[in-house]
């Protein structure tokens, strides 16, 4: 019985539909309890070829909860559905139109480390709907493997991490959820010395502003800093050998200024960042052509250890 005294949903084998047992509502015409409105069945929204049975809802809650054999790993699994039931009205109001079940996916995973393969046990996967809306988390068991059950059709952030471990994120398209199937993650030690290129944290052309986006692997550094408050790092800045030597040595040294003033502006301490911009004078490629000097421009971490 709904709040309003007046609304009925129930499970009923009598009354025809999508299988076994389907949900219905009828609404209460008068003071009595004699005079219903004839039964009108929720729809495949709610109903399967299985059957249904346990609708538990309120008008605070944004979903509501059944029990349904559809699918059923035993003999019956709890499903949640978005309802939108207006009961409030005074009018009787289709229901049909207003449930949907959310349809869900499940994904599995490994997560490990990248110098040795073992498993990493307690890794947090996190997947969080771009718009916000909808985070699932999950942890990996002594395997190193997950499991999670996520919404179906929604654009994700997909994050793992692990204590003493750089974490790894990147969105995931809706189309391409399937893949994350079996995935296999590698996260990197922090140890002494290891040296980190920020790929993705990247400047308008000859300038130290940072391009719309650069945020989500410079916000990774902030997490991986605050985690492990005995890690500073050492930030260099590097450039290709295209143009004058002198400009892009200051062009290197701003980037590395922008970088180390946003890790500060998020609650890093200055004292834990140091670095330098060293120009065109460390490639980590051949400068011969535009595909390979690209990857000589760029900004990359040092991580020290306090003894």
């Amino acid at each position: 019985m709904a709040p309003d005294n007046k609304t009925l949903l129930f499970a009923s084998n009598g009354h025809g539909g999508e299988g076994s047992f389907d949900f219905f509502v009828t609404t209460r015409l008068d003071d009595t309890w004699l005079n219903w409105t004839k039964p009108v069945n929720l729809g495949p929204g709610a109903n399967t070829t299985g059957k249904e049975s346990s609708f538990i809802f309120s008008l605070e809650e944004e979903f509501a909860y059944l029990i349904s054999t559809q699918n059923s790993e035993g003999y019956g699994d709890i499903k949640k559905v978005k309802i939108e039931p207006k009961l409030e009205s005074s009018e009787r109001v289709d229901p049909v139109e207003e449930v949907f079940v959310e349809n869900k996916i499940i994904l599995t995973g490994r997560v490990v480390n990248m110098n040795t393969d073992e498993p990493l046990v307690g890794a947090e996967i996190l997947f969080e709907s771009l718009d916000g809306l909808k985070r699932f988390k999950a942890n990996t068991n002594s395997n190193g493997y997950f499991v999670i059950n996520v919404t179906d059709g929604l654009d994700y952030d997909f994050k793992v991490s692990a204590m003493r471990f750089l974490s790894f994120e990147e969105d995931v398209n809706h189309a391409n959820l399937n893949q994350i199937k079996e995935k296999i993650v590698r996260l990197r030690l922090i140890e002494e010395g290891v040296t980190v290129s920020l790929d993705h944290v990247l400047f308008e052309r000859a300038t130290a502003d940072l391009l719309p986006g650069s945020e989500k692997e410079l916000n990774l550094v902030v997490e991986m800093m605050k985690l492990n408050p005995e890690v500073s790092i050492f930030l260099g800045g590097h450039t290709d050998n295209q143009g004058n030597e002198s400009a892009n040595l200051q062009l290197s040294q701003d980037r590395v200024e922008t970088v180390q003033k946003y890790l500060s502006k998020h609650g890093i301490s200055k004292k834990r960042i140091d670095g330098q911009g060293f120009g065109g004078s460390k490639p980590r490629a051949s400068n011969a052509d535009p595909e390979s000097r690209q990857l000589n421009r760029r900004v990359e971490f040092t991580i020290h250890l306090k003894q």
